[in-house]
């Protein structure tokens, strides 16, 4: 019984990405994303210039790399930053 409650519930909420951003459900959205943080000091620059610029929207960090410190402080800074994980096995 618990199993298909939790099954309604989950069909109620099925929203577009687009809705759940709180945009009309037909929108048309462009995310930019600032990829490998980390992985130089100069992507890491620029990535950091463009998301305080409001020109990318979230980025993603490469933990196995250099200059995570780097982004480590960028997020102690920056709680508020969309920053997420990018899976890596090797460092580049």
């Amino acid at each position: 019984m618990l199993l298909l409650l939790a099954g309604a519930g989950t069909c109620a909420q099925n929203k577009t990405v687009a809705e759940r951003l709180g945009y009309p459900t037909d929108s048309k959205l462009l995310i930019i994303h600032a990829d490998d943080l980390s992985v130089a000091h100069s992507v890491d620059t620029a990535s950091f210039d463009a998301l305080d610029k409001k020109a990318v929207t979230s980025a993603s960090i490469m933990v196995p790399c250099a200059w995570l410190t780097e982004v480590a402080w960028y997020a102690k800074d920056h709680p508020d930053a969309d920053l997420g994980l990018h899976l890596t096995l090797t460092s580049e």
